[in-house]
C-alpha cells in the first residue's frame, strides 16, 4: 500500500487528501478492524509523517445507510446507532487530532451536489454499475436512493476534495463513476472544480465469522470490539476446527480449513510455526484457540479503555468541528458548480 501512496504522491505536484467512510449499521467488530480500519490508521499514520498528505477524512455515512434500513425502527435508531458508531470509530484508533471526522448529513452541500450531479449521468451508466446488480437481486424493493448510491458518494467525495481513496475491489466501479463525473464537470468549467480522485486498491481481507461461514451480525457470528472477556472467549472455544484432526488421524491438521488459523493469520506473529504444529499434530485445537484468546485480548482491551474515557459531549464535539471544516471547502465546491450550471443567482 505504501508503494501505491508512493506512485500517487509522485504523479503531483499538489497536496493530496485521504478519504474513506462506512455505514453506521452496528457494533464495530474484527472483521471491521481487518478490513476498513486497519488500512485506515496506517494511512493516518503515514499523513503526519508525509508533507505531501494533508489530514484524512473519515465520513459516518449515515444517509448512504438509510438506502437499505429505511423502516420505522431504522429511523428512529439512526442518531444512536450514529452516535455509537462514533465512539467506536475513536476508540479503534481513529484520532479526531488526525484525522476529519463528521456525519455526511451535517454536510447538507454533499446532498445538493450528488443531486446536481445526478443531472450530468445517464440512467445507463448507473444501471451498468455490478454493486446494483447485486443489489436488486438480494432485495425485494431496492429503493431509487440506492440506484444513486454512486452519485451521492461522487458528491461525497468531490465536494470534499477526495483524492486519494482507499477501496476494495468491489468497490473500483463507484469510484469510476465519480472520476468519469469529476471529469466532464471540468470539461464543462473549463478549470479544475473537482480533482479526480484516485483509487488506493485495498486487500478484500474477509474474514469468516466464528462458525466457519461468511461474517455478519445477523449471523451471530462476530466477534465485537467491546465485547466483555468472558463473551468473546466463549465464542472462541466454540468456534469450527478441522474436522479431520482427531485421535484417529493424529491430530495432523489442516490449518487452511480450520475458522481458528484464520483468525490467526490477522492477528498472530508467530503464524509459521502454528501452522507447522498444527499439520504435524502437536498443537491441538483447544491450545490453539487459548493462544487465539490472547492474541486478541490486547485489541479488545485497549479498545473497551478508550471507549470507556468517551463522553456523548466530546463525541458531538469531534463531529461539530469536523462538520466545520468540510462545509468549509464544501461550500466553496457547490458555489461553483451552481455557477457552472447557470443558477449561481446574485440577489
Amino acid at each position: 500500500m505504501e508503494e501505491q501512496i508512493k506512485n500517487l504522491l509522485d504523479k503531483s505536484e499538489e497536496q493530496q487528501k485521504v478519504m474513506t467512510g462506512m455505514r453506521p449499521t452496528g457494533k464495530m467488530h474484527l472483521g471491521h478492524l481487518v478490513a476498513v480500519l486497519k488500512p485506515y490508521l496506517e494511512l493516518q499514520e503515514l499523513s503526519v509523517l508525509e508533507d505531501k498528505l494533508t489530514n484524512p477524512s473519515f465520513m459516518i455515512a449515515d444517509i448512504h445507510s438509510i438506502t437499505t434500513r429505511n423502516a420505522k425502527d431504522d429511523f428512529r435508531t439512526a442518531e444512536s446507532r450514529m452516535l455509537e458508531f462514533t465512539k467506536d470509530l475513536i476508540a479503534s484508533g481513529v484520532d479526531p487530532n488526525k484525522s476529519t471526522i463528521y456525519a455526511q448529513s451535517t454536510v447538507p452541500e454533499h446532498l445538493e451536489i450528488g443531486y446536481l450531479l445526478s443531472n450530468l449521468v445517464s440512467v445507463g451508466r448507473l444501471e451498468r454499475n455490478p454493486t446494483y446488480k447485486d443489489w436488486i437481486q438480494k432485495l425485494k424493493s431496492p429503493t431509487a436512493s440506492l440506484f444513486l448510491y454512486p452519485v451521492l458518494q461522487a458528491g461525497d467525495i468531490l465536494s470534499n476534495d477526495g483524492t486519494i481513496i482507499p477501496v476494495g475491489q468491489d468497490q473500483l466501479p463507484h469510484l469510476e463513476i465519480s472520476r468519469e463525473i469529476a471529469r466532464k464537470v471540468n470539461d464543462i468549467a473549463g478549470y479544475e472544480l473537482f480533482r479526480v480522485p484516485n483509487g488506493l486498491e485495498i486487500l478484500n481481507e474477509v474474514m469468516l465469522g466464528t462458525d466457519g461461514q461468511k461474517m455478519g451480525k445477523s449471523a451471530g457470528n462476530t466477534i465485537d470490539l467491546g465485547e466483555s472477556d468472558k463473551s468473546y472467549q466463549k465464542k472462541i472455544r466454540k468456534m469450527v476446527t478441522d474436522p479431520e484432526k482427531t485421535e484417529g488421524n493424529d491430530y495432523v491438521g489442516h490449518p487452511e480449513i480450520c475458522s481458528v488459523y484464520t483468525y490467526q493469520m490477522f492477528f498472530s506473529q508467530d503464524l509459521m510455526r502454528i501452522e507447522e504444529e498444527c499439520r504435524e499434530g502437536s498443537l491441538l485445537c483447544g491450545n490453539c484457540k487459548k493462544g487465539l484468546e490472547t492474541i486478541i485480548a490486547p485489541y479488545i482491551k485497549s479498545f473497551r479503555d478508550r471507549r470507556a474515557n468517551l463522553s456523548d459531549k466530546m463525541v458531538y464535539d469531534v463531529l461539530k468541528e469536523g462538520q466545520k471544516k468540510t462545509r468549509e471547502i464544501a461550500s466553496k465546491k457547490l458555489d461553483g458548480l451552481k455557477s457552472m450550471m447557470g443558477i449561481k443567482y446574485h440577489f
